[in-house]
Order: C-alpha cells, then sequence, then structure tokens
C-alpha cells in the first residue's frame, strides 16, 4: 500500500477542500501558518461566524483545513464554535 503524493501547494489544496465544502462561507475561514517546532500540526479556533486555522508549517495549515471541512460535512452548525 502506497502512500498518496503530497500536494505541491499544501495550503492551497486545504483552501480548495473548504470551497468545495462551504461555498462561498469559505470566506470565514482563515488559514496560516505560525512556525513551531510541532511539524504538521494545527490550531482550529472560531467564534461561531468566523474560524481561524493556524499550521506550525505547510502541511499542518492544509490538515487543519481538512479537518475543519470535515468537521463541517459532520456538525455543520457546532463547527463553527470552537474554542
Amino acid at each position: 500500500v502506497g502512500c498518496a503524493p503530497r500536494p505541491a501547494d499544501p495550503v492551497a489544496f486545504g483552501r480548495d477542500e473548504l470551497t468545495k465544502v462551504l461555498g462561498s462561507a469559505a470566506s470565514r475561514v482563515e488559514v496560516s501558518i505560525k512556525p513551531s517546532a510541532l511539524r504538521e500540526s494545527f490550531k482550529i479556533s472560531g467564534d461561531g461566524r468566523r474560524v481561524r486555522i493556524v499550521g506550525s508549517d505547510q502541511v499542518g495549515a492544509m490538515h487543519g483545513a481538512l479537518e475543519f471541512a470535515e468537521r463541517v460535512r459532520q456538525n455543520a452548525p457546532r463547527a463553527w464554535s470552537i474554542k
């Protein structure tokens, strides 16, 4: 079993998935990078209207975006209120 190749631009890949799931509401999601010693990590926070995803690197930001997209698929209204 092989692994899928890593996207050329992981952050753009994550944002594309957010747009697929959220449509125009994707504009309410900020994806950024704050370097950290923990590679490929992320933090998701939200206030009910906007969500901020901060990755420790590009791959972390992508994983955060994919995680939030999945949370929206599973439970859209509650996904926006994250502490």
